[in-house]
C-alpha cells in the first residue's frame, strides 16, 4: 500500500488512542508526504503524536512538509520510526511538538532514520532527547540539517542516543540553542551509543548541571574529528 500526500495537504487535528495521532504506517505500508505538506497538532496517547512508522514501514517527508504542534506522551512527538521502519526527511522541518522522550523524533529497534537538508526546531521533551531520542537504530544527520532551541527536561536537549544506537551528524550540520534540564545539552550519549560528529558544529548549547555540548555516560563513545564543539555553557 502507498499513500502519497501532496500538494499542501494536511492531516490536523486527530487523535489516536495509541500510536500516530495524524500519520499511521504499519508492515509494508509507503508513505509520502510532499510538496508543502503539513501534519499538525495531532495527539496520539501513546508513540507518535504527528506521525508513526512500525514494523517495516517507509516514509518520505520532503519538499517543504513540515511536521508541528504535535503531541505524545510517550515518544515521538513529532515523528515515531520503530521496529525496522525506515524515515527519511528532506528539506523540511520537525518543530514545536512534545512528548515525554524524543519531542521532535523517537527511533527504536532496529529503525533507521536518514535527515537531510532539515530543520528540528523548538522541540520539548520531557524527559531525553528534545529534538531527537534513539536507542537502537541508525540515524543520520546531513547536508546542513539543524537541531535548535529544542530542550529536554533530564538529558540531550538537542540529540539523545541511547542503547546501541549509531548517531552521524555529518556535512555541516548543527546542534545549537538546546538546552537541558539536567545534562547534555547539546547531545546525551548513554548506554553502548556511538555518536560520530564530523565536519559539524555543537554550539550555544546549555545544561544546568553539565556536558553542556556533549555528555557520555556508560561505555558510550563521541567523536568530534573536524568538528567545532564551542561556546556552550553549563
Amino acid at each position: 500500500v502507498t499513500v502519497v500526500l501532496t500538494g499542501g495537504s494536511s492531516v490536523q487535528g486527530n487523535m489516536a488512542n495509541e500510536s500516530g495521532g495524524g500519520v499511521y504506517a504499519d508492515g509494508n505500508a509507503r508513505i509520502i508526504v510532499a510538496d508543502g505538506s503539513l501534519v499538525s497538532n495531532n495527539t496520539a496517547a501513546a508513540f507518535g503524536g504527528g506521525l508513526g512508522a512500525w514494523g517495516n514501514a517507509s516514509v518520505v517527508l520532503t519538499g517543504g512538509t513540515s511536521v508541528q504542534g504535535n503531541t505524545c506522551k510517550s515518544g515521538g512527538g513529532g515523528v515515531l520510526v520503530a521496529i525496522n521502519a525506515e524515515v527519511s526527511i528532506t528539506n523540511s522541518s520537525v518543530h514545536s511538538n512534545t512528548a515525554g522522550d524524543g519531542g521532535g523524533f523517537f527511533a527504536w529497534d532496529a529503525s533507521k532514520l536518514s535527515i537531510t537538508k532539515s530543520i528540528v526546531h523548538g522541540n520539548v521533551a520531557q524527559s531525553y532527547g528534545g529534538g531527537l531520542s534513539a536507542g537502537p537504530a541508525s540515524i543520520v544527520v546531513a547536508d546542513g540539517s539543524v537541531f535548535s532551541n529544542n530542550t529536554a527536561g533530564d538529558c540531550g536537549g538537542g540529540v539523545d542516543g541511547f542503547g546501541d544506537v549509531v548517531v552521524s551528524l555529518i556535512g555541516g550540520s548543527s546542534v545549537e540553542g538546546n538546552r537541558a534540564n539536567m545534562s547534555g545539552g547539546g547531545v546525551c550519549a548513554r548506554g553502548k551509543a556511538k555518536v560520530t560528529i564530523t565536519s559539524s558544529n555543537v554550539q550555544g548549547n546549555t545544561a544546568a548541571k553539565g556536558g553542556d555540548g556533549v555528555f557520555t555516560q556508560d561505555t558510550a563513545e563521541v567523536d568530534t574529528s573536524g568538528s567545532s564543539v564551542q561556546s556552550n555553557t553549563a
